[in-house]
């Protein structure tokens, strides 16, 4: 997605010419791929580059933008230096909003930290710090054993034409159907199997006079996330073909193509059968989690970071289970979630202890201690979740796993155009009768994507 892209290219951009400016003919003080072989094998300290003991002394300043996890980083850090003494963890822990800003800042005074989180691929602002040779190509730094565990996307996330410029994330965004325990046992409603028991489900609450599903219809975004999770039931093949696109053939997965056609007219049906309660288009997703967690609705369909916010009520009893198609397959539904992800700067003074460094907090045993409170989903099958609703959840095992296809949409953005927004805005006209499904896509074709162009490589594989 390219929200905010441009902006942070302007503020970007300004500080690599500064950047260049101070460079002069020097190489970045650390080069390690071209001199260091050997991948780092475990996080306890041994060896981090091949070429001798680490140095185990001085500072490694860390940028966060997840102030929710300050106490996690503050455990890491903790940890880290009663493993070694002489070195100090400084996490400067920033809001989403303030973080590019605050790193473009560090970028242009020449003060960069020796790890930050770079967000991969979800926008332009990493890519244009490789180009500038800002941060370190970590490919030669991890093996296929380390990468085996992580979720593909992630590492496609990871990744700058094709090679490793951030350690994987440990966690996604995943988008399961969560409901309320105690409603489906008072209507003898167990978890559905296909996608035919999902609307026989649906249909039985609304005859009793229960809201199926909270929609909060004032938040743009949930019409077009609960148009694309519809999409992943009736034809997740159509995503496929859509994020799987080929930029040397013609796509298959064109928003213009019938399929999602389909999920369009589906969402309007799901409307008119009256699944969403009659309020839905007063409903702001405030008053959305207060429908369901005050148990006037069924079921809540948005991403796993809404988990906390659905579950404050102790009262309700909240389960979740996995999307189905039609022909009975459970679908892993993922957004981007990098915010455990770290690039290396390649002006750090110490690059064997930055590694080091980035590979501990980063590893294993950190990121378990992340998904023992069940707040974020894991990514990766060596970090398994605690027993709440996402250790269930992850013992349940998905037949498919497809990312959002809204993420794709920022490599056929035309200049100027931000096609997740146009996309939600078009879809709540969609749901609020202003448009049709034709229209929709006509009006996405036209003027807000262009299948033959990329702006920049969202998958970060070259394509």
């Amino acid at each position: 997605m390219r929200k905010k892209t441009a902006l942070w290219g302007m503020v970007i951009a300004a500080a690599m010419g500064l950047w260049a400016c101070g460079k002069e003919e020097e190489a970045p003080q650390a080069g390690p791929e071209e001199s260091k072989e050997t991948s780092v094998q475990d996080t306890s300290g041994a060896e981090a580059s091949g070429e001798g003991e680490i140095d185990y002394s001085g500072e490694i300043r860390i940028f966060s933008s997840t102030p929710d996890l300050a106490d996690y980083w503050q455990a890491i850090k903790e940890e880290y230096e009663t493993l070694h003494p002489d070195v100090t963890l400084n996490f400067e822990v920033y809001d989403s909003t303030q973080y590019h800003t605050a790193l473009s800042t560090a970028f242009q005074s020449g003060d960069m930290p020796d790890l930050f989180t770079s967000y991969g691929s979800k926008n332009a602002a990493l890519k244009q710090y490789v180009d500038a040779g800002a941060v370190v190509d970590l490919t030669p730094y991890y093996t296929e054993e380390e990468l085996a565990v992580f979720d593909t996307y992630l590492i496609q996330r990871a990744k700058i034409d094709e090679k490793l410029y951030m350690s994987p994330g440990s966690f996604i965004d995943a988008w399961p159907i969560f409901y309320n325990k105690k409603i489906f046992a008072d209507n003898n409603l167990e978890v559905p199997k296909n996608y035919e028991e999902f609307l026989q489900i649906m249909d039985t609450l609304t005859e009793k006079g229960i809201t199926a599903m909270s929609f909060p219809g004032k938040d743009v975004k949930v019409p077009a996330t609960i148009l694309m999770n519809i999409q992943y039931c009736l034809h997740p093949e159509w995503v496929e073909q859509m994020i799987g696109f080929d930029f040397d053939s013609d796509p298959s997965g064109k928003l213009s193509d019938s399929r999602h056609g389909d999920a369009c007219q589906e969402l309007l049906r799901w409307i008119e059968k009256g699944y969403f309660g009659k309020n839905w288009k007063g409903l702001d997703t405030n008053g959305g989690i207060l429908e369901f967690t005050s148990g006037e609705a069924a079921m809540w369909w948005r991403g796993s970071y809404d988990k906390n916010a659905i579950t404050a009520n102790s009262d309700i009893e909240v389960g979740a289970f996995w999307p189905v198609t039609t022909d009975g397959k459970k679908v892993m539904i993922s957004g981007q979630n990098t915010a455990t992800g770290f690039s290396i700067s390649s002006k750090t003074p110490n690059f064997d202890l930055a590694l080091d460094v980035m590979k501990f907090i980063t590893g294993k045993e950190s990121m378990a201690k992340i998904a023992s409170d069940g707040t974020y989903y894991s990514g990766r099958s060596d970090v398994v979740m605690g027993e709440g609703i996402f250790g269930e959840l992850q013992k349940d095992v998905c037949d498919i796993s497809y990312p959002l296809y809204c993420d794709y949409f920022g490599a056929l953005s035309r200049e100027g155009a931000d096609s997740w927004v146009e996309y939600k805005a078009v879809c709540t006209a969609l749901a609020f009768g202003e448009k049709n499904a034709e229209e929709v896509a006509d009006y996405m074709e036209q003027n807000v994507i262009d299948y033959s162009i990329r702006n920049f490589d969202p998958w970060g594989d070259g394509r």
